[in-house]
């Protein structure tokens, strides 16, 4: 059972100040109508969550099988649940300024996996919205705009070794294995050469401090 508030006009009334009962009739009317806008809507939200998950679950498959990270407007859709995918999409709408649906999304996301894109990060939400501009679909989209990423590319993998350095080591360890996804992603090896480089200085010099306080404990020193 549902309730709904309406509010009672002079014209719905009596000479007695209560409502005459003939526009009762009015009031279930009203009462239905909203009734069934709430089912609608309700409807409509499940059905967008649904869609929501089919999103998500293609942003991982891309994700960890081809190398490609999803964004909606510099926003990770990796790890997100369906609701946070749908106030994604809401907040993409009133960026951009027109609405950008999760079917279409969904839509785009699948004619990605048809494609032979690998090792690339993509933004849905600006490619969804120009692709609408369009008459287009969703395939001839991509391979007229998206052309360049179906380039052969050649990785070589390369190696990096983290010294136990504690906390630190273990969260740069999870976000490399984290970007290394398939394990064929381009991973900028000068960068992360220099990352650990400083990361095992500062652990050594923290070993060192610890070694002096140890010393000056025992009068060693």
């Amino acid at each position: 059972m549902s309730q709904h508030n309406f509010r009672v006009y002079y014209e719905d009334t009596d000479a007695g100040g209560v409502v005459f009962y003939a526009n009762y009739l009015k009031f279930i009317e009203r009462g239905m109508i909203a009734q069934q806008e709430y089912t609608q809507k309700v409807g409509l939200r499940i059905q967008n969550e649904r869609l929501a998950v089919d999103v998500s679950a293609c942003v991982h498959e891309l994700f960890y099988n081809r190398g490609i990270e999803i964004t909606m407007f510099r926003n990770q859709l990796r790890d997100k649940s369906a609701s946070q995918v749908l106030e994604l999409h809401q907040y993409a709408t009133d960026f951009v300024g027109k609405p950008i649906s999760v079917e279409d999304s969904l839509e785009m996301l699948l004619a990605l996996k048809r494609t032979a894109i690998e090792h690339a990060k993509l933004d849905i939400g600006r490619i969804t919205h120009e692709w609408s501009q369009t008459e287009d679909t969703a395939d001839h989209w991509i391979i007229d705009h998206l052309g360049s990423f179906f380039k052969p590319t050649t990785l070589e993998p390369r190696d990096v070794i983290l010294y136990g350095f504690g906390r630190i080591g273990r969260l740069l360890a999870r976000e490399l294995i984290v970007q290394e996804g398939s394990g064929h992603q381009s991973f900028h090896g000068r960068q992360s050469r220099k990352a650990v480089f400083l990361l095992f200085c500062l652990s050594r010099i923290r070993q060192c401090h610890s070694l002096y306080q140890t010393l000056r404990k025992f009068r060693i020193c």
